[in-house]
């Protein structure tokens, strides 16, 4: 009986030693993530009237949205006024809130957007007669994971030109 309980609490102190020496050591991580890429961005059409609305379709380069390099959460464009920076405008594609049945986040100068295929948005824009310089339309997608984070990003110039 005596001879059990020593084998028993040898057991448990070994056990309790393999437990405490993994204490404060983080388990292999097993994110495989390409991280932060920029990527080329096209605008078809590269220019709008102001005033009017414009369709104009955004693209990555390559596919990133659904069979790219990994699995996309998000997706956002920004768009900027030319000569100050300023956000003038932004659409904004959530799987979440896509799941819960909300649309697109769409403000400013972006009326609408809708994700068309695994690299491009079609937006549909509006500029004010008062922009001076064109815009700068910023594209990005990420996989919204803090653990394991992948995204990328991309901008084009976009020519607005007024009504004479």
């Amino acid at each position: 009986m005596q001879r059990q309980i020593k084998v028993c609490l040898a057991v448990l102190g070994l056990a309790l030693a393999g437990f405490g020496t993994g204490c404060g050591n983080d388990l292999p991580s097993t994110c495989n993530s390409p991280g932060f890429q920029e990527l080329e961005v096209t605008l078809a059409p590269d220019s709008a009237l102001a005033g009017t609305e414009a369709t104009v379709v955004d693209s990555f380069e390559r596919a990133v949205f659904s069979d790219g390099e990994f699995f996309v959460n998000s997706e956002d464009v920004v768009v900027k006024d030319a000569a100050t920076g300023e956000w003038i405008g932004t659409f904004d594609n959530s799987r979440f809130r896509e799941s819960e049945g909300d649309p697109p986040r769409v403000t400013g100068v972006v009326l609408s957007g809708e994700v068309i295929d695994d690299r491009s948005i079609e937006l549909t824009l509006e500029f004010p007669n008062t922009l001076p310089n064109g815009a700068v339309i910023e594209m990005g997608a990420g996989n919204d994971d803090p653990h394991c984070s992948a995204s990328v990003s991309g901008e084009a110039p976009l020519t607005v030109d007024f009504i004479q």
